[in-house]
């Protein structure tokens, strides 16, 4: 009989990439309630960004940061999307933060043409 003790922890989120489907597009999977599929975009230049969000105003944003938001492209079922969908967006955040520095998924393949000077 299996110990209840040693159960395998599903990941709360998981990137996922299908470089046949969509070269180049990084997917984020929320497997915890309220499950979704997202899409991770990154931009160069604030106007980029801008203007896809104006010409995709019917789309759902969360946004990780000034130049990146994960599109969410499909909720899975939910009982209790409502009450979780706060702690959601905050969940998502949080979590991009923590692995931003140790993913390469985040720090490449930007979209737009050129890279912004860093200041110091």
């Amino acid at each position: 009989m299996p110990d209840p003790k040693s159960k395998k922890k599903v990941p709360k989120f998981v990137i996922a990439k299908n470089e046949a489907a969509a070269p180049g597009v990084t997917y984020l999977v929320h497997t915890q309630e309220p499950s979704f599929i997202g899409e991770i975009k990154k931009f160069v230049r604030g106007i980029e960004r801008d203007e896809y969000i104006a010409i995709n105003n019917d789309r759902e944003f969360i946004e990780i940061g000034p130049l990146q938001f994960v599109e969410i492209k499909k909720y899975l079922t939910s009982n209790d999307f409502d009450n979780r969908r706060d702690y959601l967006r905050k969940a998502v955040k949080h979590w991009i933060v923590a692995n931003h520095i140790r993913f390469d998924a985040f720090n490449d393949g930007a979209l737009g043409t050129q890279e912004l000077p860093i200041e110091e």
